[in-house]
């Protein structure tokens, strides 16, 4: 049974390889005959192609040569971008720099004007003096108008009798009181 697959194998595969070599000898007779005129219509189709080609090359350097110029105009826009990001921050801190000096200078002006003032507190000054008093008499005069009352001398207080025993620490303090009370120059009926 063996043997018999084996040969039934063999004659199949023959038989398969005669109708092979049979085919491909009538593919080669068929492509002799056609030779000439495939090679005519085979120059042809290699124009068309090579034309074709050369219009999808021309093509692509047309895109390639957009997308060179896209990419052109947008580095320029970007750096024109980066210029105005650059200037922009570079005003800023200009701004603030110049806001520090102001206020630097701001201050400096201020401590010389207390300055100033404190000098002029701390010098006698007899006119301003003089204006001090008359606007206290004024507002004296004023004050007994006002609730018709009368004005009264100004006595030192007189001595009292306990001065004898009082120690330095109390005279310390009725003169602190004494001294801290307003003195009174109005009477009022």
């Amino acid at each position: 049974m063996h043997d018999d697959l084996i040969t039934e194998i063999k004659h199949a595969s023959g038989g398969l390889r005669s109708q092979v070599h049979t085919e491909s000898e009538r593919k080669e007779k068929l492509f002799a005959s056609h030779d000439k005129e495939a090679e005519a219509e085979l120059g042809e189709s290699r124009d068309r192609v090579f034309g074709a080609m050369d219009g999808v090359m021309e093509e692509m350097m047309r895109i390639y040569a957009g997308v060179k110029l896209d990419l052109g105009q947008k580095e320029e826009q970007e750096e024109i971008q980066a210029r105005t990001v650059h200037t922009t921050a570079m005003q800023e801190l200009s701004k603030r720099s110049l806001k520090q000096q102001v206020h630097r200078a701001c201050a400096h002006e201020r401590a010389r004007r207390i300055r100033e003032a404190a000098e002029l507190a701390r010098r006698p000054d007899p006119g301003r003096d003089m204006l001090r008093e008359l606007v206290a008499r004024v507002q004296e005069e004023m004050l007994i108008k006002k609730f018709h009352g009368r004005k009264v001398a100004f006595r030192e207080p007189e001595q009292s009798p306990y001065s004898e025993e009082e120690n330095e620490q109390d005279r310390m303090l009725r003169h602190i009181r004494l001294s801290a009370r307003r003195k009174s120059c109005a009477v009022a009926f």
